[in-house]
């Protein structure tokens, strides 16, 4: 266990050196309104004397505008008249966040015709109140404007997206999914990178973990998680700050449900939305209820809130554009979820937000499955009247079951393994000034327990029993100074993996390494990860920004401990296989580009924004499964061959007698170092009728190929895919209506014993979307999937290994579905 002395020590003298200033600022904050004294003076120096005095956190988005004073302010104000007097003519107005917070944005001006428009907006990084601490300014948050920039909303979700988290994933660029037509775990890759821990998936901050290696088409971790209820996905790409980052490779996806606000909008108590789908080819029809209710007092100081909502679907095996079916594997699913969530904020320093989500779900797979999934998480949010202490605490858990049912007469039916998480996080941010230069400084540690169990011993499969942990201690400075940011973050990690490797077949050299095996393995790694990352505005409508990295993921304990399949009539489970000599994985990491943007482009009040990216990784030690030849012919001494190839192979067992050598498998670190590098560009236009989102990326990676499609899926992205979205809204915006292109280009597929093959191209496919309001309440929505009927094979997923009877195609033929959406 890390030692939390330095933090603690820290945290405390940190706490005992404000507590007057505590004191005095809640004294202060006690009235409605206080008295204001600040003289005229540059606006900059006048804001800061404003925050000083109110407590009032203002986060800038935008450099302030040279030379510009603010008017004196005397006299008996709250905080929101008093910024807005301060702000007066400046061309900025303030949105309060909460009752301590506050961003500054461009102020609309009106134009002699009496339409809109704004100044340019700047991309900035997150900012202090996002979901995780401590993120650099290197990453791409499309700004707002009035309502008019794109966004993609739990409505949206609902309406627009294809049923399953995979498009809303490969809609993004440098992230794809492997997809699987029976599968609706989501197994999200980030630049090439997937599989267990180089991408931390979650669902509302709470980490999966849960896997399967049995081979075709399963892995993980999956994140299981009803569409229909999700809020969006966040993705960050390369190193991740703060608590969510700890033990990652690659970057992190977090999959939001529905929340209060969601349902209740702004002078309202509660909210209620209801849906209904149907579609044909497979989709069947769902149902989704959601329902919450929000209590405000002292101007939002005091709320308490909850939401409640369900949904659940029947689905069954779709038909390609010419009509095959897979009946062998197909992709019938009943998902229900249900979601709890409530929040209790007595004041404006102290919220605890509970949340609980239960997933269930019966689909064939390889096997007939039964999932029930859930994750819990309390989140402790600690404000006082103080820059120094923005203190946030939470506790998060999942444990997801997995059973086959004996349905069918097959190897493994009859499995039942769970995997728990979890985990808890404190963190800590402090504001403050260093003369000319804004500071922002986050510091904190992570815990994090994971066990996998086994409660089937003898039908486990390649999913050996173990436990890993992951301590972490975090810290991040932000440093602003006129336009620009610097951010540098520090992470140490310690990692521990305990598992036992049982006894080997008493096979000549098959363990040499562990003495024949029967041995209880705890091993433990450190890694230190620091990262930096610079902006600057260069101008109004350009930011040029840069991140070097480096990332470390310790190896997971199916790898570590992976045995012999114990098939019946083949083998017994043994210790053949394990490797608990398994190094980190550690990758070094480059990223560096521009945003733009621009307003009143083509017409007045349009905005347009563009990020460009180009990554490299290298990573060294890379985790493969690899294939061994153990040659013990009489009165030599075993030693082990890799293989790579058929012919490596016949080449050794040619020269070899049949009983001169066996053969196994196990996750080996890869020599040398695997490189992964590409390019990523994001676009967005929107104006008051008219949207166009851009993805694009190309990709390219050294890594080696899969040689044994039993122990882990392909996980490389296609080397180019794209996805552009057009659209406009009219009659008031009652009318929605557009149009989904997408694009996927060849990608790395393993079909056999070290045998790949490229697939082709997708080729350009394309949905159709509409809504319309009859009521302001009342949404009716139409999607058409596949609108050419056109025929495609489903790129990084696992369907053509059971798809040999669609010799035209195994994706989606043409689908429609409708539906209603009613919100009170």
């Amino acid at each position: 266990m890390l030692s939390h002395r330095p933090l603690v020590l820290a945290l405390s003298l940190a706490c005992a050196g404000i507590a007057p200033v505590l004191a005095a600022n809640a004294q202060a904050q006690a009235s409605a309104t206080r008295r204001y004294d600040i003289p005229a003076q540059p606006l900059v120096t006048a804001l800061d004397a404003y925050s000083r005095l109110s407590g009032v956190d203002l986060v800038i988005g935008r450099a302030l505008p040279a030379n510009q004073s603010a008017p004196a302010l005397q006299g008996d104000f709250d905080d929101t008249q008093a910024l807005a007097r301060l702000l007066a003519g400046s061309g900025l107005r303030a949105r309060f966040i909460d009752a301590r917070r506050a961003t500054l944005e461009p102020a609309p001006a009106s134009t002699g015709d009496g339409s809109r428009h704004t100044g340019p907006l700047r991309v900035q990084g997150r900012t202090a109140h996002a979901t995780t601490p401590g993120t650099g300014a290197s990453q791409y948050i499309p700004a707002t404007q009035d309502g008019f920039a794109p966004k993609i909303g739990s409505e949206r979700v609902a309406m627009a997206e294809r049923q399953d988290g995979n498009s809303l994933l490969r809609s993004m660029p440098g992230t794809h999914s492997f997809h699987s037509r029976s599968q609706p775990g989501l197994q999200v890759n980030i630049r090439g990178m997937a599989g267990a821990g180089r991408v931390n998936t979650m669902i509302d901050v709470v980490t999966q973990t849960f896997r399967n290696n049995a081979g075709h088409g399963s892995g993980g971790p999956f994140a299981y998680v009803d569409p229909f209820l999700l809020a969006g996905v966040d993705v960050q790409r390369g190193a991740v700050s703060g608590g969510e980052g700890a033990g990652t490779l690659a970057g992190s996806a977090n999959f939001r449900t529905l929340d209060i606000e969601d349902l209740v909008s702004d002078g309202r108590d509660w909210g209620l939305r209801a849906g209904y789908r149907h579609g044909n080819n497979g989709y069947g029809s769902g149902r989704t209820f959601a329902g919450a209710w929000r209590h405000s007092e002292d101007g939002g100081d005091r709320q308490f809130g909850l939401l409640a909502a369900a949904s659940s679907s029947r689905s069954s095996e779709y038909a390609t554009s010419h009509g095959q079916k897979n009946d062998a594997d197909p992709g019938s699913q009943q998902p229900s979820s249900w979601l709890l969530k409530a929040r209790l904020q007595p004041s404006d320093q102290h919220r605890l937000d509970l949340s609980h989500m239960r997933y269930e779900n019966d689909f064939y797979h390889n096997y007939p499955w039964q999932i029930s999934a859930r994750n819990q998480r309390a989140s402790y949010h600690y404000t006082p009247y103080s820059p120094w202490i923005d203190l946030r605490a939470s506790f998060a858990a999942n444990k997801t079951r997995l059973f086959y049912p004996p349905v069918e007469d097959s190897s493994y039916i009859g499995r039942r393994t769970h995997s728990s998480l979890s985990s808890w996080n404190v963190d800590n941010t402090s504001r403050f000034d260093l003369g000319a230069v804004q500071a922002r400084w986050n510091t904190g540690i992570k815990h994090q327990s994971d066990i996998f169990v086994a409660d089937t011993p003898t039908l486990r499969g390649a999913n050996p029993q173990g436990r890993s942990q992951l301590d972490s201690v975090f810290t991040t400075l932000e440093l602003q100074y006129d336009t620009y940011a610097l951010s540098a973050g520090l992470r140490q990690d310690r990692y521990n993996i305990r598992g036992h490797v049982p006894t080997c077949s008493d096979v000549p050299g098959q363990c040499l390494e562990i003495g024949g095996g029967g041995i209880d393995v705890d091993r433990t790694q450190h890694a230190l990860s620091p990262s930096l990352s610079l902006s600057v505005q260069a101008t109004d409508w350009l930011q040029l920004f840069a991140e070097v990295s480096r990332t470390s993921r310790p190896p997971r304990v199916q790898e570590m401990f992976f045995e012999k399949i114990p098939l019946e009539g083949m083998s017994d489970a043994d210790g053949v296989g394990a490797n608990p000599f398994l190094r980190r994985e550690r990758s070094r990491n480059l990223q560096f580009g521009a945003n733009l943007s621009a307003s009143s482009l083509l017409v007045d009040g349009d905005l347009v924004q563009l990020c460009l990216t180009r990554f490299d990784n290298r990573i060294r030690d890379y985790i493969k499964p690899q294939y061994l030849l153990i040659v013990h012919p009489p009165e030599v001494e075993p030693f082990v061959v890799p293989i790579d190839s058929d012919p490596q192979l016949n080449a050794w067992t040619d020269s070899l007698e049949v009983d001169d050598f066996s053969t196994t498998t196990r996750w080996m670190n890869h020599p040398g170092v695997v490189r992964m590098r590409g390019l990523e560009l994001e676009a967005h236009y929107a104006s008051e009728h008219y949207h166009a989102t851009l993805s694009w990326t190309r990709s390219r990676t050294s890594a080696p190929a899969i040689e044994f499609v039993n122990l882990e899926d392909i996980t490389a992205l296609p080397d180019r895919y794209w996805t552009l979205d057009v659209g406009g809204r009219w009659w008031q915006q009652r009318l929605q209506a557009g149009v989904r292109a997408e694009y996927s280009g060849p990608t790395e597929e393993g079909y056999d014993f070290f045998q790949t093959r490229k697939t082709g191209g997708t080729g350009v496919l394309l949905d159709f979307y509409a809504s319309f309001k009859p009521q302001a309440n009342t949404t009716l929505w139409l999607n058409i999937e596949n609108l050419q009927n056109k025929a495609y094979d489903n790129n990084a997923s696992i369907d053509s290994i059971f798809s040999p009877i669609l010799d035209r195609g195994n994706g989606r033929g043409r689908t429609v579905s409708v539906g209603v959406n009613v919100a009170f």
